[in-house]
């Protein structure tokens, strides 16, 4: 609030004194909008800020960066979302004499990945072991049913396989499914 005195005076009288007295605005802090849905890839979005106060941020989650870019903006700067589940966090604005204002980020997750390398390999007809490399951000497992081979996951990123000789003159083949 502010304050005026307005002092009349004249000859002859004696002065009077009117004060006059305003308020203060009410305090407003608004965002826009509320919520953002954003891909897994690496990016950023503004959000709208209207405050005639001074406003402050938190944020609850290390995947993304919040900074005032100045008195009506909002920059939020997300990392890629490496996992194939979404993910979501919260923003919160506040100041003094105002309701906070939450903002939800919501970021889809990956697609998901499951490659090897090589796809195939042809062997001799000796016994032997053989690696695929596999590159996947999901959990994997395999199915076989050779009995000839054994395979075995050595760990996330690979799969060994062990084979016995081939005493036949004939070439054989095998399929190993790989699936998440």
């Amino acid at each position: 609030p502010r304050s005026a005195n307005i002092i009349l005076s004249g000859p002859g009288i004696s002065s009077q004194t009117v004060t006059l007295n305003q308020e203060g605005a009410t305090p407003v802090l608004n965002v826009s909008p509320s919520s953002e849905n954003v891909s897994a890839t690496t990016g950023s979005v503004t959000f709208n800020v209207s405050s005639n106060i001074d406003w402050a941020l938190s944020e609850n989650a290390d995947w993304f960066t919040a900074v005032k870019s100045n008195s009506s903006t909002l920059t939020v700067t997300y990392d890629e979302n490496i996992s194939v589940i979404d993910r979501s966090a919260t923003i919160t604005l506040s100041g003094t004499s105002v309701n906070s204002q939450i903002i939800t980020l919501n970021q889809t997750g990956a697609a998901p990945v499951l490659t090897v390398n090589p796809e195939s390999r042809t062997v001799s007809s000796v016994s032997g072991t053989s690696s695929f490399t596999v590159s996947s951000n999901i959990i994997w497992t395999f199915s076989e049913n050779i009995s000839w081979l054994t395979a075995i996951k050595s760990d996330n990123t690979t799969l060994t396989i062990s084979y016995e000789e081939n005493i036949s003159v004939d070439p054989r083949s095998a399929n190993v499914t790989l699936s998440g």
